[in-house]
């Protein structure tokens, strides 16, 4: 019997945590079974979009939306789940 490895769907939800948001994703991209990495930003102040959209530039499986407001840890994942296949 086979195994097949699964297909996993990583979904970070991000305030003001830059210094460790990328070596989060970076980690993640390591990763042979996840298929997708979706980063929900709350509006941070600090410079958590700069590191990830050059990054999301060149990796298909990096998907970085920022919202305009802080909408809250679970008004954020929310938001993300629709965006799982």
């Amino acid at each position: 019997m086979i195994s097949q490895m699964p297909n996993i769907t990583a979904i970070i939800v991000n305030y003001n945590a830059g210094d460790m948001l990328l070596e989060s994703v970076m980690s993640l991209l390591r990763e042979a079974c996840v298929c997708k990495i979706i980063v929900i930003d709350n509006n941070s102040k600090d410079k958590s979009m700069d590191a990830i959209e050059r990054l999301a530039e060149g990796e298909s499986r990096l998907l970085y939306i920022r919202n305009s407001e802080n909408l809250g840890f679970a008004r954020a994942c929310n938001m993300a789940i629709p965006m799982v296949q």
